[in-house]
C-alpha cells in the first residue's frame, strides 16, 4: 500500500508497464518477474534501451499543411472545458493538424456558451499562433459566433478577444443548415414589407406570409416547397372561387388516386429538383470565379493596409479611414501572406494576407 492509500500498487504498476511495453517485449525487451535477478548490462542491452528511449520520444505524427492552404478548425466546449481541432482539409478529406484543450478554470466555468466558443478560439489562437499567421482559418461552428464578436458591445473581455483575433485571418463558416438562415431572411423581409410601420401586428401576419414562401416558384429548384413536400401543387384560395379548369373539373375519387399517385414519385421528385439546384449554384460559383481577379504582390511593392478592429484608434468613429500605410513588402512568407514595414523601415511583428492589403499608388 503506498503512502496515499493506493492498494495493490505492484499489480496495478506491472499492468501498466505491461500495457505500455507489449510491442517490445520478446522483441527488445526481456519481462523479469519474480524475485531481485542479478543482470549484466551488455551491448545488446545498450542498443535495445536506446531503441526503447528512441521509441518513447517519438510523438503521433499529425498532418503539416502546404504554405498557402486553408485551415479548418472546429470549437467543442463543456461545462469545465474548451476544445478544438485544427484541420487541413485535402483531397476531399480532413486531416488533423493540431488538438488544443484548455481547462476552465474560477470565472471562466460561468461564462455563456456563446463566450466559452469564443474563448476557445481564442486559446486556440494563442497556441496555434504560427498556424494562425501564416494561414487563413475558416472557424466552423452551429452558433453565431460572428456576430457576437462584431457586436462585442455585451462584455468587455470580448472586446479585448476580438481585438486580439482581428490581426488573424478568419472567416466564419457557420455549421449550421444555411437553408434555414435564408428561409428566415425571406420569412423577415416578406414581414417587413407588409407590416410597414405596424411592426407589432407581426404575429397576425405570419401565417399569410408562411404559406406565400411555401407556394412560391423557387428558381433554384424549379418547384415550390409545398409540391416538394406533397408531390402536387395547391390550389390557391382564390382559384377556388373562379371557374377555373382545374376546379371545374374536379372529380372527388379521380383527384385522390392521382394525390396517392404523386405521393409514390415525392422521392424521385425531390432527386430532380436537388439536381437542379446543384446545377444552379456551378453556374452561380462559375460566374463568382470569372469575375474574381486574385491578387500578388511583388516585393518592393508598397501597399495599404486594411484598418481592423485591432489596429483601429479607438477616438476614431466610423467615419475614419478604412486604410493606412503605407508599407513596403519585404518577403513572401508564403503565397498569399507578406511581411510589411513602415516608410522608417520598423518591419511589422507578423505577415499579413492579401486580403487586408491593396496597391499604393504613389
Amino acid at each position: 500500500m503506498t503512502p496515499f492509500g493506493l492498494k495493490n500498487a505492484g499489480a496495478t504498476y506491472q499492468h501498466l508497464v505491461n500495457s505500455l511495453f507489449a510491442p517490445l517485449i520478446g522483441n527488445t525487451m526481456e519481462a523479469l518477474k519474480g524475485s531481485k535477478r542479478s543482470t549484466t548490462w551488455t551491448a545488446e542491452g545498450d542498443k535495445a534501451f536506446s531503441e526503447l528511449k528512441e521509441y518513447m520520444s517519438r510523438a503521433p505524427l499529425l498532418s503539416t499543411p502546404e504554405p498557402g492552404d486553408i485551415l479548418m478548425i472546429y470549437l467543442s466546449i463543456s461545462p469545465t472545458a474548451v476544445n478544438s481541432v485544427l484541420i487541413w482539409p485535402k483531397k476531399s478529406a480532413e486531416h488533423p493538424v493540431h488538438y488544443v484543450s484548455k481547462a476552465l478554470q474560477d470565472a471562466e466555468v460561468r461564462y455563456p456558451d456563446i463566450e466559452k466558443l469564443a474563448f476557445a478560439l481564442v486559446v486556440s489562437a494563442r497556441r496555434l499562433r504560427p498556424h494562425f499567421q501564416a494561414h487563413t482559418i475558416h472557424v466552423l461552428t452551429n452558433q453565431p459566433l460572428k456576430q457576437v464578436l462584431q457586436k462585442p458591445e455585451t462584455s468587455g473581455r470580448l472586446v479585448k478577444w476580438a481585438i486580439e483575433l482581428g490581426e488573424f485571418d478568419i472567416h466564419f463558416w457557420e455549421a449550421s443548415n444555411g437553408q434555414v438562415e435564408a428561409v428566415n431572411k425571406i420569412i423577415k423581409k416578406t414581414l417587413k414589407t407588409k407590416l410597414d410601420k405596424a411592426k407589432g401586428c407581426w404575429p397576425e401576419l405570419l401565417p399569410e406570409v408562411l404559406w406565400s414562401y411555401r407556394t412560391t416558384f423557387h428558381t433554384s429548384k424549379r418547384e415550390t416547397p409545398f409540391s416538394l413536400s406533397f408531390g402536387t401543387e395547391v390550389v390557391a384560395p382564390v382559384e377556388i372561387d373562379q371557374p377555373i379548369y382545374r376546379t371545374s373539373t374536379y372529380d372527388a375519387e379521380a383527384n385522390d388516386e392521382q394525390l396517392a399517385l404523386n405521393l409514390d414519385f415525392i422521392a424521385k421528385l425531390c432527386d430532380q429538383s436537388n439536381l437542379r439546384n446543384v446545377a444552379y449554384k456551378q453556374r452561380i460559383a462559375k460566374y463568382y470565379d470569372s469575375r474574381v481577379k486574385p491578387r500578388a504582390f511583388k516585393i518592393g511593392v508598397w501597399v495599404m493596409r486594411k484598418v481592423s478592429l485591432a489596429i483601429k484608434n479607438p477616438t476614431e468613429s466610423t467615419l475614419g479611414p478604412t486604410w493606412e500605410g503605407p508599407y513596403e513588402i519585404t518577403k513572401v512568407c508564403c503565397p498569399g501572406t507578406y511581411q510589411l514595414q513602415d516608410p522608417k523601415g520598423k518591419t511589422l511583428p507578423h505577415p499579413w494576407n492579401a486580403d487586408h492589403l491593396k496597391y499604393y499608388y504613389k
